[in-house]
């Protein structure tokens, strides 16, 4: 898994150590599980937050930012258990053995949008956390608001600006 990590921190591995997927099921569960993670983040704080809101009458933008980011953390743990679970349940149902799990593996080692999605919404996601503990103002909605800012700005990115 080190070449998993090294690669979604950034570094240029050869075709070698892009290759090198010595533990396919775990990078696969780990995608998946990080996939979860940041949709149920975005849908708690952009969505399901706002509504509730809305809902209740409550337009203070501060409830906005405070209290949806903390729904988006809400989302964001459901989403871990959610996504380690789906993607067991993917994985058994459909009978994915080594071969299945390496090819998975290896093209979302070599997709340069997920990748640039998953180091802007982790990198941003820690960037607010450390920031908002060194300002005293906590590390969950500086951190989720990273988390949020990072997948929604590299989708863009990739969509809008990124070349083919």
């Amino acid at each position: 898994m080190k070449n998993y990590f090294l690669n979604n921190l950034g570094f240029n591995l050869n075709d070698e150590e892009m290759a090198d997927i010595s533990h396919p099921k775990a990078e696969l569960i780990t995608h998946i599980t990080l996939k979860t993670s940041q949709l149920f983040s975005i849908v708690g704080t952009l969505i399901f937050h706002p509504v509730r809101q809305m809902v209740k009458k409550d337009l203070c933008p501060r409830n906005f930012v405070i209290k949806g980011a903390r729904t988006g953390a809400k989302g964001a743990a459901i989403g871990a258990v959610a996504g380690t679970i789906l993607s067991l349940v993917v994985i058994e149902k459909k009978k994915l053995e080594h071969d299945g799990l390496y090819d998975r593996a290896y093209r979302l080692r070599h997709n340069r949008g997920q990748v640039l999605v998953d180091q802007a919404s982790v990198g941003l996601a820690t960037v607010g956390a450390i920031g908002g503990t060194v300002m005293g103002k906590g590390m969950v909605v500086p951190g989720v608001w990273g988390l949020v800012g990072g997948v929604c700005g590299a989708a863009a990115y990739n969509n809008f600006i990124r070349k083919k």
